[in-house]
């Protein structure tokens, strides 16, 4: 290819840009760089940015509600379209205490999964995000390190 491409944003729609830029900010972490509104096209949007890769928010004047099943990682999939925005982390484990002293519901996990260590939280307007953990394969086929599922929090069960 003579081209090279990059992740650089993903696009969200949101009931009210305030409460999820706050959510976003003190959550995982983002500041924002930019705001503006384009009445033309019907919506105010916000850009917010942690390390190098940004998410665009949209409040639309008019706007419908996320359907039930888009909610659920499983349920989700089902539907055509984008899924779900996926971070790395360095301690999931650590990461999902945080989302709990937040309380930040987590939907799924933590919980092995096709060979990672990861979770998925509901963000702002219960959209689907989900947490990766990689070394945590590697760690546990070389025998350094064994985990067990969380079955208190309903985790292991897709």
């Amino acid at each position: 290819m003579d081209f090279s491409i990059r992740p650089l944003h993903c696009g969200i729609s949101v009931s009210s840009l305030e409460d999820a830029a706050r959510w976003f900010k003190e959550i995982l972490g983002f500041c924002e760089v930019f705001r503006d509104e384009l009445p033309e096209a019907g919506f105010r949007l916000a850009f917010l940015r942690n390390g190098e890769f940004e998410i665009e928010l949209f409040e639309c004047y008019e706007y419908q509600p996320m359907p039930e099943g888009r909610k659920l990682p499983n349920e989700d999939v089902k539907t055509l379209g984008t899924k779900h925005i996926c971070f790395a982390v360095d301690d999931l484990d650590g990461f999902a205490e945080h989302c709990r002293k937040h309380s930040v519901k987590l939907v799924m996990g933590p919980v092995h999964l096709l060979g990672n260590y990861a979770c998925f939280i509901h963000g702002p307007e219960d959209i689907l995000i989900e947490f990766i953990e990689r070394k945590r394969q590697q760690e546990e086929e070389d025998g350094t390190k064994k985990r067990a599922v969380d079955e208190k929090h309903g985790i292991g069960r897709l």
